[in-house]
């Protein structure tokens, strides 16, 4: 379909006809095409698919480009037509058949006549005439470039949809419907002003501000007008001077000048409709103009002289003004409007205010003023931003100087506004659509390049700087689960006194999770209930100028780690700012890394009565728990003492626990050592633990004690049918006769076939049984005792006793193991006194 349109269109766009009618050929080619479009939204609607750069808009684009030329021959063509002919040509037109057929033809050749030309004259008069008088081409043109923004607009071509626009507008135009272009032209000129297209901007600019000085209207002139005496506009010097003043006679009640360019009959109308506006009903307050969203003729810049201001300063801000106007410019006020209110009164310039000398409110063309203000912040805004929100300049009269930022008679507020930088860096931010630089040119006297000021609209309020001081006190390293002292001593530097003093002190907010749990923090010497990370506002007395006061916070520790620690202190004390006295809060604060180790490292060892190690323990047979405590400490621990907590299947021999480490002092690299002597009753088939070792210890001269448990090793406590005790004395003497015994205990229900064999020794001559056949009952006990006669002396082996048990049975079974373990090998025997006679102990003395 689209193939056959060309092929049609290319056959007949030539075939114009009577040159004098022509605007019917263009009429009949934007039928065409409009109908075309038609037929293409159809097919769309239908379900054919249409792309970006082939749909229906493109046909009704040019239906009405088609309608425009038709308007443009009509005003060329008809121009000298005022009249119809007096015969109605025009007759019988209705009837004919064909579009482009003459009534006047059609009846000379009904009739058989010769065409006249004189006829044919009067004709094209009659259809020149009714085209000039009857048919209004805006009408036809609009829609369709209305149809073909539609179009662009749903197969999203937004720069062919705005350049639609603009030509409805300039139809509108046209046709003398100023307040519908007027709204279309400042609907388009928001895109063209950010994709900064400068001729056309400037041209729709000029178009836009015709208008609202043809429609009288007072908002829409005075923004466009501010706007169009920008030098980034294009534009000779006298229009931009004409439209200047013309604005700041509206601003000031009075009709604008005439306007460069402008016909005298439109002229004289809108003349007319100034006065009539300017001078009819009461006039309606002035909305303030947003600077923002123009191209800006005056320019501002705020600048805080630092980026953070302390409580005690004073902050300073600076306000640059530039205009860029052919004219100078009187301003009647300026203020400052901060995000609290309480500000807003300190930055105020007022014209004619001779007590302000703060900066002229007379701006001149390419020159920066600039406008000075300090004030003191308050204490409740000490760690939050001060950020200027808007600077309010009023042009015209100050009868009403309240720049409060409302809309009030007696003149036009300019308004810039800013917000925070999405970036970040508090600077503040504010989007200028088209910054005019400065020339490069030397800057002479008071001129300040523009260009080249930073933009800082946010300040922050940081406490007063603190004169005071800490002094920590402490011995490092910090020991798992001691109540680690650290004395905090804070040191007045101030000239008044320190009021409502707080400390505060915990762990930083970036350490390991585990930390947290695991650390406690207590002003007083008791352990808190709950671990607490973090002590906030603990109450301590007032301190005098120049005094001082001591806190000492304890911290306890349960995981080994370096932990970094904050400690604060705030404050609050009167300072003289500027004659005034003012009550400053300040903090001090100061971080900390506290390395914490393992006081001591334990061992725990099983032992036999012959204290040799073992890795199992019998049921009724005594054995030795020995707890080795290494001090890994550089600074000198002291045990308090040691305490036992056993599992229910074992107990102490003792009736009471003696602890071996109580008041015993280490160094670093020393061990102590603690023994007790245990006894399972019964045996136990699965590894169980002994229970807990706890050790008291502290620091040596600290007040509070520190805890640490140990678990005890976790043996199984085997079954065992005889349990072996040796009864000898400590020690004998050669050749003196010593008695032991050896006690057999039966420790089963059943009765124990013994079998005893007594090996020789060449240490002892004995008597005894040396081989021995016996039974012992159930939990009952044999007693097997030997005279024993010492032949050597020092550490000798006794005579070697072996137990068969059931000897003569299938299941015999030698206990020579057992022995081993239960009973002591050997024993200690001095040398035989020596005999000394009388004679030789009156010599020797």
């Amino acid at each position: 379909a689209i193939h056959q349109f060309r092929r049609h269109v290319d056959l007949f766009k030539d075939r114009v006809g009577n040159p004098r009618l022509v605007f019917e050929h263009s009429a009949w080619m934007s039928k065409q095409f409009s109908h075309f479009g038609d037929l293409f939204e159809e097919a769309v609607s239908f379900g054919l698919t249409a792309i970006q750069t082939q749909h229906p808009g493109f046909y009704y684009q040019q239906a009405a480009n088609h309608a425009l030329a038709r308007k443009e021959q009509v005003a060329r063509l008809c121009r000298d037509v005022t009249s119809a002919p007096e015969a109605n040509m025009l007759d019988g037109e209705e009837l004919l058949e064909f579009y482009g057929q003459r009534p006047w033809q059609a009846k000379a050749q009904g009739r058989g006549d010769a065409l006249d030309p004189q006829t044919e004259d009067l004709g094209v008069q009659a259809l020149q005439y009714r085209e000039k008088t009857q048919v209004d081409h805006s009408g036809l043109v609009v829609p369709l470039l209305s149809s073909a923004v539609a179009q662009f607009k749903k197969y999203r071509c937004p720069r062919m949809k705005r350049h639609l626009m603009v030509q409805i507008a300039e139809e509108y135009y046209s046709s003398t419907d100023y307040d519908k272009a007027l709204s279309i032209l400042t609907h388009v000129l928001w895109d063209y002003r950010s994709e900064r297209w400068r001729p056309l901007v400037s041209n729709i600019l000029t178009t836009a501000l015709k208008c609202a000085y043809l429609s009288a209207s007072v908002p829409a002139f005075l923004m466009l007008g501010l706007e169009f005496i920008s030098s980034w506009i294009q534009g000779t010097q006298e229009e931009k001077s004409s439209i200047q003043t013309s604005v700041f006679n509206v601003i000031e009640g009075n009709p604008p000048v005439a306007f460069p360019g402008m016909s005298p009959s439109s002229m004289s109308v809108a003349d007319a409709a100034w006065r009539q506006m300017l001078s009819g009903q009461p006039r309606e307050p002035l909305q303030n103009l947003d600077m923002d969203h123009i191209i800006q003729s005056i320019e501002c810049k705020v600048q805080f002289g630092h980026s953070a201001f302390y409580a005690d300063q004073r902050v300073c801000l600076k306000v640059f003004l530039r205009s860029n106007c052919p004219l100078p410019i009187k301003a009647s006020g300026l203020k400052v409007h901060f995000n609290n209110q309480h500000y807003n009164g300190f930055c105020v310039v007022e014209d004619g205010d001779p007590a302000a000398a703060i900066g002229s409110l007379h701006l001149v063309p390419r020159r920066a003023q600039s406008f000075s203000f300090a004030f003191l912040p308050r204490s409740c805004d000490i760690n939050s931003d001060i950020q200027v929100c808007s600077v309010h300049v009023r042009l015209g009269s100050s009868s009403h100087p309240s720049m409060d930022g409302s809309a009030s008679g007696g003149g036009l507020t300019l308004a810039w506004n800013w917000g925070w930088s999405p970036s970040g860096g508090g600077g503040g931010s504010r989007l200028g659509l088209a910054w005019d630089p400065i020339p490069r040119r030397p800057f002479h006297g008071e001129e300040v390049a523009f260009h080249q000021l930073p933009q800082l609209a946010t300040t922050r309020i940081h406490p007063r700087r603190p004169q005071v001081s800490l002094v920590l006190d402490h011995q490092p390293p910090v020991l798992v689960h001691e109540f680690y002292q650290l004395a905090i001593t804070i040191v007045s530097e101030e000239v008044a006194p320190l009021t409502d003093v707080c400390l505060s002190l915990g762990l930083v907010d970036d350490l390991d999770p585990k930390y947290y749990s695991t650390t406690h923090f207590t002003c007083e010497p008791v352990v808190p209930k709950q671990p607490a990370s973090k002590i906030r506002g603990f109450r301590i007395d007032d301190i005098p100028a120049g005094g001082r006061r001591k806190q000492t916070v304890l911290l306890r520790n349960s995981e080994v780690g370096t932990r970094r620690v904050f400690i604060k202190v705030e404050y609050k004390t009167e300072v003289e700012v500027d004659g005034r006295e003012l009550c400053c809060s300040c903090c001090r604060e100061i971080f900390l890394d506290l390395e914490c180790i393992e006081p001591f490292a334990f061992s725990a060892k099983l032992l036999n009565l012959k204290f040799d190690p073992v890795e199992t323990v019998r049921a009724e047979e005594q054995f030795v728990v020995q707890v080795d405590m290494e001090s890994r400490c550089p600074l000198p621990l002291e045990l308090i003492s040691g305490s036992l907590k056993l599992s229910p299947h074992v107990g102490l021999v003792d009736k009471e626990f003696q602890s071996l480490v109580e008041t015993v002092k280490l160094r670093s690299g020393e061990v102590a050592r603690d023994l007790f002597c245990l006894v399972a009753p019964n045996p136990v088939d699965a590894p169980t633990s002994l229970g807990q070792y706890t050790l008291q210890w502290k620091r040596e001269g600290a007040p509070v004690v520190a805890t640490h448990a140990v678990a005890l090793p976790s043996p199984a406590v085997q079954a065992c049918p005889l349990l072996l005790e040796l009864v000898a004395p400590a020690h004998g003497r050669v050749r003196t006769p010593l008695t032991v015994s050896y006690l057999l205990h039966n420790r089963t229900l059943l009765v124990q076939d013994v079998e005893l064999v007594m090996d020789s020794s060449d240490a002892f001559m004995y008597s005894g049984n040396k081989l021995l056949h016996f039974r012992i009952l159930p939990r009952e006990c044999q007693t097997l005792t030997y005279n024993l006669y010492p032949l050597l002396s020092g550490y000798v082996a006794l005579p070697r006793m072996h137990l068969v048990l059931g000897p003569g049975t299938a299941a015999a079974s030698t206990l020579d193991g057992l022995l081993g373990e239960m009973l002591p090998s050997h024993i200690f025997i001095m040398p035989q006194a020596r005999s000394v006679a009388p004679g030789e102990a009156i010599s020797a003395s």
